[in-house]
C-alpha cells in the first residue's frame, strides 16, 4: 500500500511508457511465484508460463532484464522465510533458461533494431554522465523516498551537490554492509540483503536513461526511476517490521499512506491539461531550460501568445539560454508565434534559419523550417530543404526516415515533380 501511495508513483500515471516501469515490475513478481511453485510441485508448463512472464517483463520495460535473476530471487526468498533449499535447486536448468534465454532474445532484437534505427552511436549516455548517474542515483533514491513532496516529473542534480552525494555514500554503504554481512557471517542473505540488492537492481538499468540538455546543464533523472527501488528497500524493512509490530506501527502505518495519498493528489491535479503540466514543471525547475522551453511550447499549442512571448523574455534572460540548444530552441518557439499568430512566413523562416545555424543537430527545425515554406505556398523550396537534410552527415538512419517521410509527402503535392532548383 505504501509503495503505491507513495508520491513518486504519481509521476507514472501520466504516460503510459510511465506506466510500463510497473508492468515490468509485476510481471516479474509474478514470474518469481511461478519458478517457486515449479519448484515445489513441478510441471513444465510452469517453464514456459516463466518464459513468457519475461518475455513479457522486457517486452514492457528495459528494467525487465533484471527478470534473468528471478531463479535466484526466488530461491533467496524461499531460504529467508525459512523454506528448505538444496543445492540442486541453483542447478536447475530449465529455471535459469525459463529466466536468461528470454532477456538474451530481448537484448539481440533490441540490439538489431537500435542499430537498423540509426541509435547505435546514441544507445548509452556518455561515459561520464553514466559514471556521475550509478555514483549519485542511489543517493537521490533515497532523497525522494525519504522526503516525497511533489518536484516534478524530473529531479535535476550537479556534481557538486552536497545533499545528494552524502546519501549516495549513506546508500553505497548500506548495499555494501548488505552484501558483506551474511557473507562474514557464512549465512543465507536475509530479506534485508535481498531487498537492499533488488532496490538496486531495479534502479541501474534506469540510470543508462539519465541525460542533461547541454554539457552546461545539471543532470537530469526522471522521478519515475526513483521509484522502483522503494519496492526492494521496503522488502529489505519487513522483518524489522515484523519485530516491533506493535500498537503504535500498526496505528502509523495506515496514517502514513493516507499522508503519502494526499500529497500524491496535490502532485495529480497539476495534470490537468499540457499548460497546468508543464507550467508546473517550469515552477519546480526555474534553473532548468529544457522545462521552460516545455512550457513555452505549451502555450504556443493552445494560442496563448502573450504568455508564451512573456515566458520567452524570461527564458533569453537567464545564462543558460546563451547555450546553442536552447537557442535555438527559443528561435523556434518565436518562429512558431509569428506563423501562427501573425501570417509572417518570411520572418519565421528568418528565424529558423538562425536556429539552425545554431544547433545544427536539430531535426525539428529543419523540418519546421521545410513546413513553413510549404504554408508560404513555395512547396519546391520545402522540397529542396528536406534534400538538403538528407545529404547531410549530421541525421542518423531513424531522422533520415522522418524527412524522408515528410518530402514524400510534399512531392505529392507537388504532383510528384522534381523540386525547382534551391533559391
Amino acid at each position: 500500500v505504501i509503495f503505491a501511495a507513495h508520491p513518486l508513483a504519481a509521476e507514472i500515471v501520466g504516460m503510459a511508457a510511465n506506466v510500463s516501469d510497473h508492468l515490468a515490475l509485476a510481471f516479474m513478481a509474478v514470474q518469481i511465484l511461478v519458478l517457486d511453485g515449479h519448484r515445489e510441485r513441478g510441471g513444465a508448463w510452469r517453464l514456459v508460463a516463466a518464459g513468457l512472464l519475461g518475455c513479457l517483463a522486457c517486452g514492457s520495460k528495459e528494467i525487465g532484464v533484471t527478470s534473468a535473476l528471478a531463479p535466484a530471487v526466488a530461491l533467496l526468498l524461499a531460504r529467508a522465510s525459512g523454506g528448505a533449499v538444496v543445492r540442486r535447486d541453483w542447478l536447475r536448468v530449465g529455471w535459469w533458461a525459463a529466466s536468461v534465454l528470454p532477456v538474451a532474445l530481448y537484448l539481440a532484437l533490441r540490439a538489431y533494431v537500435t542499430s537498423r534505427a540509426g541509435w547505435a552511436a546514441t544507445a548509452w549516455p556518455p561515459p561520464e554522465v553514466l559514471a556521475l548517474s550509478l555514483g549519485i542515483g542511489p543517493g537521490l533514491a533515497l532523497q525522494g523516498i525519504g522526503a516525497p513532496i511533489p518536484s516534478g516529473a524530473n529531479v535535476y542534480t550537479t556534481p557538486g551537490a552536497v545533499l545528494p552525494w552524502a546519501l549516495a555514500v549513506v546508500a553505497w554503504a548500506g548495499i555494501a554492509v548488505a552484501v558483506a554481512r551474511p557473507l562474514w557471517r557464512r549465512s543465507p542473505p536475509g530479506l534485508a540483503s535481498i531487498g537492499v540488492a533488488l532496490a538496486l537492481a531495479w534502479l541501474v538499468p534506469s540510470l543508462l536513461g539519465v541525460d542533461r540538455f547541454s554539457d552546461e546543464d545539471p543532470l537530469r533523472f526522471p522521478t519515475r526511476y526513483l521509484h522502483l527501488p522503494l519496492a526492494g528497500l521496503l522488502l529489505a524493512v519487513l522483518p524489522a517490521a515484523a519485530r516491533i509490530w506493535n500498537r503504535g506501527l500498526r496505528f502509523a502505518a495506515p496514517v502514513v499512506a493516507v499522508l503519502l495519498v494526499v500529497l500524491s493528489w496535490l502532485r495529480v491535479e497539476e495534470w490537468q491539461d499540457e499548460v497546468s503540466f508543464f507550467t508546473a514543471e517550469a515552477a519546480y525547475h526555474p534553473e532548468s531550460m529544457p522545462d521552460q522551453i516545455n512550457a513555452i511550447s505549451a502555450f504556443v499549442h493552445v494560442h496563448a501568445f502573450a504568455a508564451a512571448e512573456e515566458a520567452i523574455a524570461r527564458a533569453e534572460s537567464r545564462p543558460q539560454a546563451r547555450a546553442a540548444r536552447a537557442r535555438s530552441r527559443l528561435l523556434n518557439e518565436r518562429a512558431a508565434i509569428l506563423v501562427l499568430r501573425d501570417g509572417d512566413t518570411d520572418a519565421a523562416t528568418r528565424l529558423l534559419r538562425e536556429a539552425i545555424a545554431a544547433w545544427p543537430d536539430d531535426l525539428g527545425n529543419v523540418l519546421d523550417l521545410a513546413s513553413v515554406r510549404m504554408t508560404a505556398g513555395q512547396p519546391e523550396q520545402a522540397v529542396a530543404i528536406l534534400d538538403d537534410a538528407l545529404a547531410s552527415p549530421r541525421f542518423d538512419d531513424y531522422r533520415r526516415a522522418a524527412i524522408d517521410a515528410r518530402r514524400r509527402k510534399y512531392l505529392g503535392a507537388l504532383g510528384g515533380t522534381p523540386p525547382s532548383p534551391r533559391p
